[in-house]
């Protein structure tokens, strides 16, 4: 591959753009933030055109003079309808929606579960587009055909005729990841057609005057990669021996295996992607979890109990599924709770109960991790969280009981973007592991079972 990449990162909160030379240098970085969400409104729910508008922002910051090839990360989680003329008919529904929780069950009398989640690698569960499907269905709602959000924001903003990629296709909870194509039977049940879905697109390039805004209409345009894959790739985390392990506003621990991979645990998810099959446990409460504690619990640092010992509870339990649980339990009734909560306790000892839970998810998702990847021996933790804290990669090693790479990463999903359009895997973190202090580690192992 010649010439440079411009590589973009499409989130749950922001868009981000990097150009990376012919030597994979990264050359410029522009970025924008969005709202999506009003005060009380639905999380997870949200117009597509503001995103559109933003990507565009974004574009016109940087330089493309140059660019041959266009990557993309994004959120791996969305469903949109679209009309005829190619807009968006429904709003954007992503991991974070609970409402198609609410009309799961009557879809589970369509569906053999074990079946299901065999065939997808997937879990019935709110936070899959699966769900969306069957809530706007109940609701009605009718699309002249289905997509994911970068899909249709690389036909909106670059003319490209794409949809589904396999990457986007394998996290949607439709797809046989055996067969490589969407799920027959499910969306049946669904009551989908396979027609309005298309088949997984291929490289494309721009055209019209969408791409020539950009002056992109000699670049080719990759399908979307999951912002996961990206970012494994992006810190080194590629192989049997090592799992990434992520602390964002969600987290994450994940493996890339070439080639097929044995079948998943229940707790954990299982994908066949283009190139690699993927194999990790997802966990809905991580930065997002902080920023509550920091807010309504007024806690400013929740996070300053780190560097002590552990912290006794005197009985006091705390659920940490404040956005709901998906790894490892996957519990469509998850919520935040406490329990065991007495007149001594503290707003600090509430904080350290729920930080300690959410490090017991780890935990546990690390147990399940290495039950279906033996051959794991150490974990590279990079996400925002990290970046802000870095002390909370010890409690990630002591979490996990095992050796943690901080990653010294910049933007790793876009470059893990770049690196993968190019065939590339980035190197093994500079920095020495972070171990696990035992009696840590024992402490949150018994937080699994308090």
């Amino acid at each position: 591959m010649t010439g440079a990449v411009l590589a973009l990162d499409i989130g749950s909160s922001s868009v981000r753009g990097a150009v990376f030379d012919a030597a994979g240098e990264r050359r410029q970085l522009a970025g924008r933030s969005y709202a999506h969400r009003a005060d009380r409104g639905a999380a997870g729910v949200f117009p597509a055109a503001g995103i559109a508008l933003v990507l565009r922002e974004v574009l016109h910051e940087l330089d493309l003079t140059g660019v041959r090839h266009v990557a993309v990360s994004s959120l791996w989680h969305s469903l949109l309808g679209i009309d005829q003329d190619g807009a968006p008919c429904t709003d954007v529904y992503t991991w974070e929606a609970s409402a198609p929780d609410a009309t799961l069950d009557t879809l589970a009398e369509h569906l053999d579960l074990l079946e299901y989640r065999r065939r997808t690698g997937s879990y019935f569960h709110a936070s899959y587009p699966l769900a969306a499907w069957w809530y706007l269905r109940q609701q009605q709602v009718t699309a002249h055909r289905w997509s994911d959000l970068p899909g249709w924001l690389m036909a909106e903003v670059l003319g490209v005729e794409g949809g589904w990629s396999v990457d986007i296709a394998a996290g949607s909870g439709m797809w046989n990841q055996d067969l490589a194509e969407w799920d027959a039977p499910t969306a049946h049940a669904v009551g989908v057609d396979l027609s309005s879905l298309g088949a997984p697109w291929r490289e494309s390039r721009p055209t019209g005057p969408r791409a020539r805004t950009f002056g992109l209409e000699d670049a080719v345009v990759i399908p979307p990669y999951g912002d996961g894959v990206c970012n494994s790739i992006g810190i080194g985390a590629v192989g049997p021996t090592v799992s990434a392990l992520t602390a964002g506003t969600s987290g994450s621990l994940r493996v890339l295996l070439d080639g097929d991979a044995p079948h998943a645990p229940f707790g954990l998810w299982r994908y066949r992607l283009d190139d690699y099959t993927g194999i990790g446990g997802a966990v809905s409460n991580a930065g997002n979890l902080l920023h509550w504690i920091r807010g309504t619990l007024g806690v400013d640092d929740p996070l300053a109990f780190a560097a002590g010992e552990p912290p006794a509870f005197d009985g006091l339990v705390a659920q940490p599924h404040f956005a709901g649980e998906r790894g490892p339990g996957y519990s469509r009734s998850a919520t935040g709770a406490l329990d065991g909560l007495r007149l001594h306790h503290t707003r600090s000892d509430i904080a350290h109960a729920l930080v300690f839970s959410l490090l017991a998810t780890y935990r546990q998702l690390t147990e399940l991790t290495l039950t279906a990847v033996p051959t794991v021996s150490s974990f590279i933790a990079a996400g925002g969280i990290l970046n802000a804290r870095p002390e909370f990669a010890q409690l990630l090693a002591d979490a996990t009981g095992q050796p943690v790479y901080p990653s010294d990463a910049d933007e790793s999903s876009l470059a893990g973007a770049a690196l993968r359009a190019r065939g590339r895997v980035a190197a093994w973190p500079s920095r020495e592991p972070l171990l696990p202090r035992p009696e840590w580690t024992s402490a949150i192992a018994e937080r699994m079972n308090p």
